[in-house]
């Protein structure tokens, strides 16, 4: 359904919010013929306005689909891991919402 093979991670160690240009960069990487079309930030201060209409801007024209996740998230998807449960309703959860946001 998003066309990847693999997912494309980068951690964003910022005190700022992610901006336009970091989602850009990712997208750069996403190819239907590389490593897919779907990738996530990992940002401890989540994404500005900027970085939001520029992730639903490359999901709507380009199919490319960009989560931003922050420190609870990814905590809670480590959490649900170690103890033997699902990591990936937290992602399932993510994509829903942004899918629902646009």
């Amino acid at each position: 359904m998003y066309k990847a093979d693999y997912v494309v991670v980068d951690a964003k160690n910022y005190k700022k919010p992610v901006t336009k240009t970091q989602v850009l960069q990712i997208a750069n990487y996403l190819k239907p013929h590389g490593t897919g079309l779907f990738a996530v930030i990992a940002t401890r201060a989540g994404a500005d306005r900027g970085a939001q209409l520029t992730l639903k801007e490359q999901w709507a024209v380009h199919q490319k689909l960009i989560l931003i996740l922050k420190d609870d998230e990814l905590q809670e998807m480590l959490l649900a891991s170690s103890s033997g449960g699902e990591a990936h309703g937290v992602l399932g959860q993510a994509i829903q919402d942004f899918r629902l946001s646009m």
